[in-house]
């Protein structure tokens, strides 16, 4: 917990926010995009990026959406009984987030599916108020 915690710490500097997509998209080569992802946390600097969002971002999309795919995939066939969206909230890694987004800023993070495509959305709600929050919205001395 204590590393991601510290990549979501260093962005704060950042203010590329609106540039933030709430789109991923599944790739075929799975472990070839986690692995571009993860040289992409290594180069990324907190004065300067020349990627549209940092990283963390992308890391923390990238394994969600293959967690929820696999999850979605094994109900599909029949090998859990689970619906998909609660064994992600019962993963480790998606609570960890979650706990840390709950106690720090009164967030939750969402996730959604594209039922005709391999797009997974995400965005965040206040905890006791099921309103989408558009991060671009907000200026940077508004972030929550």
């Amino acid at each position: 917990m204590g590393g991601i915690k510290k990549y979501f710490a260093l962005i704060g500097e950042s203010r590329n926010y609106n540039a933030i997509s709430s789109k991923y998209m599944l790739q075929d080569l799975e472990e070839s995009e986690r692995n571009k992802i993860i040289l992409q946390i290594n180069e990324e600097n907190t004065r300067y990026s020349n990627a549209p969002e940092p990283a963390i971002f992308l890391f923390v999309k990238h394994r969600i959406s293959y967690l929820f795919n696999k999850f979605s995939n094994e109900y599909l066939d029949k090998k859990s009984t689970k619906p998909p969206f609660d064994r992600l909230v019962d993963d480790p890694f998606f609570k960890n987030i979650q706990d840390l987004l709950r106690s720090t800023v009164n967030l939750s993070l969402e996730i959604k599916k594209d039922p005709n495509t391999m797009n997974y959305y995400f965005y965040f709600t206040e905890r006791n108020n099921p309103h989408q929050i558009d991060m671009a919205a907000l200026s940077a001395g508004k972030k929550v």
